[in-house]
């Protein structure tokens, strides 16, 4: 047993020796792990989209069409950039990019709103970019609904109602609207959690196969040598993933914790909460770098095989689209990714502000996955190890 011990021990020193001393693993594993946070962290530090420029054309030229104007204007969301005299020249402004929107306010709005007549407001906008899409909508509705306001409130008053009971009697539905988990309705807030999570995987996966191809390239793979068994098979994997583990527990708290707090993203989960979540996605996804690393056989092919598959685990991942509402077959590939279950679990603990009893279902699946990767990898050793005659 104590043999057992020194030679685990031997093996995990070995492979963090090697690790250190390559250069391109370490710019993978810690410079990216340091260096995109800050970067994706300061491209989206807006966290809203304000301002969208947009085009009015104003038909009807009277005092209260030029009021609506101001009140467009006067939203966080939208400014008007254009004031058009038709809706050929607003949408030239559309079709150059110095707009979003437009709004079209029809001729006779100021007569039919005083003669109490129906009146329709025209809102065009760009929805093949849904930040601006959603920010000239809520603008449009927010004055739309300032403006429908105000104008019962004042038939209220001329029909001799105090101002309270006027407010009261226009207002029948009052909407309270909270915003839950993300106040700020921020774009980072939202997504980064998620990209914080998709760095470790894929840091983890792209350094641990870097590595391996470059061994196998220069034939010093670990499971090629002569005179291994099963239980020296086992001590190898858990020696040289354990020493990945071991360097990647600070990296994990730097991109899980820290970086929530740098950079201001929702952090209500605990500390010991994220640790103890973190341990099982951790071996996981070197469960999963190790049985990969037993396919790449140069060290550029894990950089090609992580940019074919990079893409395709954001998409499951459920950031672009809702896990939940994906076909069947595709949660299932994705139910099998340890990304995929991290986020799942980042958001519920980080930004729904619940506890690690919350995200049992995703605890419990990600040590599922670390098992059934560290089997499987067994499994390819011992063929790979019949396949050379070792």
């Amino acid at each position: 047993m104590k043999a057992q011990r020194e030679t685990l021990y031997s093996v995990f020193k070995e492979q963090l020796t090697q690790i250190f001393s390559d250069v391109g693993v370490l710019f993978i594993i810690i410079g990216a792990s340091v260096v995109y946070p800050i970067l994706y962290g300061w491209v989206y530090k807006k966290e809203v989209v304000n301002d969208v420029p947009i085009a009015i054309v104003d038909q009807d030229g009277s005092s209260l069409s030029r009021q609506l104007c101001r009140y467009f204007d006067a939203t966080q969301q939208i400014s008007n950039e254009r004031v058009c005299v038709d809706f050929a020249q607003a949408k030239s402004f559309l079709m150059d990019g110095e707009v979003k929107g437009i709004i079209v306010i029809p001729k006779g709005v100021e007569r039919k709103i005083l003669r109490s007549e129906h009146v329709d407001i025209s809102v065009f906008a760009d929805a093949s970019f849904f930040m601006y899409y959603k920010q000239v909508l809520t603008g449009a509705n927010y004055v739309v609904g300032t403006m429908n306001a105000g104008i019962r409130i004042k038939k209220q008053l001329l029909k001799g109602k105090m101002m309270n009971d006027a407010v009261d009697k226009a207002l029948n539905i009052k909407l309270d609207s909270r915003p839950l988990f993300n106040p700020s309705g921020g774009y980072a807030s939202y997504l980064m959690p998620g990209v914080l999570i998709l760095i470790l995987h894929q840091t983890l996966l792209m350094g641990m196969g870097l590595f391996a191809g470059t061994a196998y390239a220069e034939k010093t793979s670990w499971f090629l040598k002569e005179g291994l068994d099963v239980k020296s098979i086992l001590i190898q994997l858990i020696g040289r993933g354990s020493a990945f583990f071991v360097l990647y527990i600070p990296i994990a708290i730097h991109l899980l914790i820290n970086s929530f707090w740098f950079l201001g993203y929702p952090a209500w989960a605990s500390v010991t909460d994220l640790l103890l979540f973190a341990f099982p996605f951790l071996v996981a996804t070197i469960s999963l770098a190790l049985l990969l690393s037993t396919f790449f056989k140069e060290r550029t092919s894990s950089m090609i095989f992580l940019l074919f598959t990079s893409i395709p685990l954001l998409f499951l991942s459920g950031i672009s689209w809702p896990y939940q509402n994906m076909p069947g077959f595709w949660k299932s590939i994705g139910s099998f990714i340890p990304s995929t279950q991290a986020i799942i679990g980042i958001y519920k603990m980080q930004l729904m502000h619940s506890g690690l009893e919350v995200c049992q279902d995703q605890w419990f699946k990600l040590w599922e996955l670390a098992v059934l990767f560290f089997c499987i990898t067994l499994l390819r050793v011992i063929q790979l190890r019949r396949k050379f005659n070792l």
